[in-house]
């Protein structure tokens, strides 16, 4: 996409003027135009005489930037830490000329902690409280209540093209760079800086926290930002490896001595496959190929979360999926499937109506919209979606439209607890005694009583098979699975003619959860039965590894099955 208008929301003291320093290096100096600080409302009609201007800018609010300007120019927006924020908009108060404005004039005669003070003690200075916030809102005198107010900024912030973090200057600037196609700049200077201000780690701690209390909707809408940027900067990372790849396998392709015999056929095999891999719709991007008959037709596909409204959304976030589909002919077993895949390809999740075990019937010059509602449980990326129409389980049988690359979404923060990867699992954690791994005292076989459930009577020879053992615990001891010293069910094969052991050390299983004391559980126990047939006692018990079998101390702690062996017929 060509870039060609710009318009930058300029949130005061998150390094604008340092900013506005870039635009007119990358765009020219009779290009941009910074609204006057004074001309902040600024109307339509004034809007629409410096339309022309590439970029534009300046202290205006969102709900200005929607109504006043065209809606196709690029957005941009810098956040700032509200702490860091609010400390250099008190030190740059204390350098400005006092024009009648009574924040300069109290910065001007109090300090830092008197100053910080009086904003906390009294509404007048309400307006600076949140400041990001109230511009992300597009009003500084709102009825919204907090929440509403928040929630509004975090949708207005996501509407923009690109968000910066101050604190990330550098990185901020080149990613702006990379996504709006401008040549890489020299280091911008950092200008309009407050002359006098400490470090943050010399302020104290409580007046810190005071600032963040009285900032919390700006502390809110900054850690968004982030997530943002984050999602931003991978986004632009990945499009640049996609790039790379793409040039350093046409250039390979290119490189291949065509005047050699065998090269030059392998050069034809090359070109071959790559003209096969083209879409007929599209010359140069082989990721967006379709083929089919096109007798039904993907008209267009969608995702959006049902929080945000939009393509971003966080991990966890319920979403919906439209396919819209166009028929031409009468199809009674109309199959539409859908795959996610991550950045490089993989499959990560797919899915049909057939395998939903949905039929779906579209007649003669019919437009349907099929619907998937899931739960987006991916980590944080940018995920693309392919969807096909065909019959019948896959599209081999008949394939009436394939679409890769149908719709883009990324996955950008939570809904719950942070992960990484691909997918996102629920784990549960618990902490347990490392106590639970010492050696038991030999009273607790006495107080173990077994029983076996969904047994088999009759196996074949070296057969493997599972049943359920229940472990009813009447000790003050606890069973668990534990390194060094582990208790697992386990069990002797016994010749039931003559009472000796054919298989002493049975398999082990582990007790998946602990049993405690006092308590009962049932698990699954996997035993493989002797390689020579016969009649057979199956004995099963407990082992603690290294310390003893407790069948060997009480006979209360075992179960006894008689078992039948046979060969494989």
């Amino acid at each position: 996409m060509i870039i060609n208008k710009y318009f930058f929301l300029h949130i005061p003291k998150t390094a604008g003027t340092s900013l506005f320093t870039l635009f007119r290096t990358a765009l020219g100096e009779s290009n941009v135009f910074e609204v006057p600080y004074l001309d902040v409302n600024i109307g339509k009609r004034r809007a629409e005489a410096i339309k022309d201007f590439s970029l534009v800018g300046g202290h205006l609010t969102f709900e200005q930037m929607q109504t006043d300007f065209e809606q196709e120019r690029y957005r941009i927006v810098f956040l700032r830490h509200p702490v860091d924020r609010f400390v250099s908009m008190y030190y740059f108060n204390q350098s400005r000329m006092d024009m009648g404005d009574p924040t300069v004039r109290l910065a001007k005669t109090k300090d830092f902690d008197s100053f910080l003070a009086a904003i906390c003690e009294t509404e007048d200075f309400e307006d600076i409280r949140n400041i990001q916030t109230r511009f992300m809102t597009g009003s500084f005198w709102t009825k919204l209540l907090p929440n509403e107010r928040i929630a509004l900024a975090k949708e207005n912030l996501l509407k923009m093209d690109f968000v910066g973090i101050t604190e990330y200057f550098a990185d901020s600037i080149d990613l702006l760079c990379l996504d709006c196609q401008w040549l890489p700049t020299a280091e911008i200077p950092r200008e309009n800086i407050s002359i006098g201000r400490p470090e943050l780690k010399k302020i104290d701690e409580n007046l810190i926290k005071k600032i963040m209390e009285f900032s919390s909707l700006d502390m809110e809408l900054y850690s968004y930002g982030l997530e943002l940027y984050e999602a931003k900067k991978r986004e632009l990372l990945r499009e640049c490896v996609r790039r790379n790849a793409e040039e350093f396998r046409s250039s390979s392709i290119q490189s291949i001595d065509i005047n050699d015999r065998d090269n030059e056929q392998a050069f034809e095999v090359n070109i071959q496959r790559e003209s096969e891999l083209q879409d007929t719709s599209s010359s140069t991007d082989v990721k967006n190929r379709e083929f089919g008959s096109r007798e039904i037709e993907i008209l267009s596909v969608d995702i959006s979360g049902l929080d945000s409204g939009s393509s971003i959304m966080k991990s966890g976030e319920k979403a919906v999926i439209r396919v819209f589909v166009k028929s031409k002919i009468v199809e009674e077993n109309l199959t539409v499937g859908l795959c996610i895949e991550d950045e490089f390809g993989q499959m990560v999740y797919g899915t049909n109506s057939y395998h939903l075990r949905e039929t779906i019937l579209v007649s003669e010059g019919q437009t349907i919209c099929v619907r998937f509602d899931l739960r987006m449980d991916l980590c944080e990326g940018v995920y693309r979606l392919v969807v096909a129409l065909h019959t019948g389980e896959a599209h081999w049988e008949k394939c009436y439209h394939w679409k890769e690359r149908a719709c883009e979404f990324r996955v950008s923060g939570f809904n719950g607890a942070f992960a990484q990867g691909i997918i996102r699992l629920y784990p549960k954690q618990t902490v347990e005694s490392e106590a639970l791994s010492e050696p038991l005292p030999a009273e607790v076989a006495s107080g173990i009583m077994l029983s076996v459930s969904d047994f088999l009577p009759e196996v074949r020879c070296n057969q493997q098979f599972d049943c359920q053992v229940s472990v009813i615990n009447q000790s003050e001891y606890v069973l668990a699975s534990y390194p060094p010293y582990p208790v697992h069910l386990s069990y002797h094969w016994i010749n039931a003619q003559n009472g000796e052991v054919a298989v002493f050390d049975g398999e082990r299983s582990r007790l998946i959860q602990p049993v405690a004391a006092r308590c009962a559980g049932t698990y699954a126990i996997t035993i493989l039965s002797p390689e020579v047939q016969g009649e057979y006692i199956l004995r099963i018990t407990l082992v603690q590894e290294g310390v003893f079998w407790f069948d060997d101390l009480s006979k209360s702690s075992y179960v006894e099955e008689q078992v039948k062996v046979q060969l494989v017929e």
